[in-house]
């Protein structure tokens, strides 16, 4: 059974088409048979006997069966994730949890509750042979209607909790509309905003035209290169709420995430700066060469080094008890320290070992152990990987301006984007005349 049989799977009606939940239903429907058809025989050393000719025939069912139950835990696995996505992201608009009304609670606790006991339906087994992890079909039997019965249940009961929610929303005006606007000369289509009061959505949409407006003008100034590449916009609400936007390779499209920007009073150069990081993520995945790339992740890998442990500790107010209060500390009379601080304890994925407190930092330095840091960090986030060190790089640039980048990190910049400028003076002239850090 192929995926691309499953409509569901493929492409969701709208969210508020009954015939959505039909084709979810039949879709689940049809999963179950092929996960019944799983044939456990091939393991049952009863079925065949020694002769060649059996040992070849029970190879070839178990290569047979294996495929099938590799093909459904994919299909199952893409469903989950499918359907996860339809109803928290285009079925329900992104509320505080105080704000939901009580069928959009229901929708919540089942909808997840369903997705959960899609897992663990396919088990696995240590093969001591090739040490790792394998799937192991034939423990099938002993779980199979057990599990197949817990999940129905499960799915029943979101289903149900959906369909009342989509009674219950009534008028088409309580859905999230459609629109698609020309803002600062870029494609932008607006979901969901009709769920908003007017104040709050003609807020948004001035936010999205400021940070659109900064972006362009920046860019023309810092990074003309990037205005070659017009992608479309999709300004939305169904976001998780720590999410500020995201680059879809395949649709080639920026989503931005409004709640933070419309939260408080907005920060149009932090807008500025997060969308030149999504287009900096197109330019990884689509412009940059293999090169290119290499190049700047061989930068990236270098620039990683330990810390100067003793001087921290030298310099560590005994007032100031946790380290990120240290980097806000250190923010204005040393910045780079600041920033390779919160470089080296961020979560995103710094190496090595974190310290959160003086008496932490002390303890490394008795027991001999090492932090690693940059020695020209970008930002705490571009500690996550190389792509993510470039898009920041790209993102401080368009945003805040060159003076956020240290001299050798624009030096990389200049090396996988040639002709990159600075107004009129380009980027290679200024390395020429900074001054090295110290």
């Amino acid at each position: 059974m192929r995926l691309s049989e499953f409509t569901a799977l493929v492409q969701a009606r709208s969210a508020f088409d009954p015939k959505t939940i039909q084709q979810w239903r039949k879709d689940l429907r049809r999963m179950t048979k092929i996960y019944r058809s799983i044939n456990t025989k091939p393991w049952d050393y009863g079925v065949y006997d020694d002769s060649t000719y059996d040992q070849k025939r029970k190879e070839k069912d178990r290569a047979k069966e294996l495929a099938k139950f590799g093909e459904a835990a994919k299909l199952f696995r893409t469903f989950r994730d499918n359907f996860e996505k339809w109803w928290r992201y285009q079925l329900l608009p992104q509320l505080k949890r105080d704000d939901q009304p009580w069928v959009h609670m229901q929708v919540v606790e089942k909808a997840h509750r369903a997705t959960v006991e899609l897992m663990g339906l396919f088990p696995d087994d240590y093969d001591f042979k090739q040490k790792k992890r394998l799937p192991a079909p034939w423990t099938l039997e002993r779980e199979r209607e057990r599990n197949i019965k817990r999940y129905q249940v499960a799915w029943n009961e979101a289903f149900k909790a959906i369909e009342e929610y989509i009674q219950d929303m009534g008028e088409v005006g309580d859905r999230p509309a459609l629109e698609q606007m020309d803002i600062e000369g870029f494609n932008v289509l607006l979901r969901g905003w009709n769920l908003l009061n007017p104040s709050d959505a003609k807020k948004a949409i001035g936010i999205i035209r400021d940070g659109l407006k900064l972006y362009k003008e920046n860019a023309k100034k810092r990074l003309p290169f990037l205005l070659k590449y017009n992608i479309p916009f999709h300004a939305a609400w169904e976001c998780r709420e720590d999410q500020a936007a995201t680059y879809d390779e395949f649709k080639g499209r920026i989503k931005l995430c409004m709640y933070w920007p419309t939260a408080g009073r907005p920060d149009i150069k932090r807008m500025a700066h997060v969308i030149a990081h999504e287009m900096g993520h197109h330019l990884w995945k689509k412009v940059l060469s293999g090169s290119a790339r290499k190049f700047w992740e061989a930068a990236i890998d270098a620039d990683w080094g330990p810390m100067d442990l003793q001087r921290l500790l030298k310099i560590w107010p005994d007032d100031v008890k946790f380290s990120s209060s240290l980097a806000d500390k250190l923010q204005k009379t040393d910045p780079t320290l600041s920033l390779q601080i919160e470089v080296a304890n961020s979560h995103w994925g710094g190496k090595g070992t974190h310290f959160d407190t003086k008496e932490d930092l002390q303890e490394l330095i008795n027991q001999g152990k090492t932090v690693l840091t940059m020695k020209n960090p970008i930002t705490d986030y571009a500690a996550k990987n190389s792509e993510e060190a470039f898009c920041e790089a790209v993102g401080s640039l368009v945003g805040y301006g060159p003076r956020t980048l240290h001299p050798l990190t624009r030096q990389w910049l200049q090396t996988v984007l040639p002709g990159m400028r600075v107004g009129s003076v380009r980027i290679s002239k200024m390395i020429r005349e900074a001054a090295p850090i110290t």
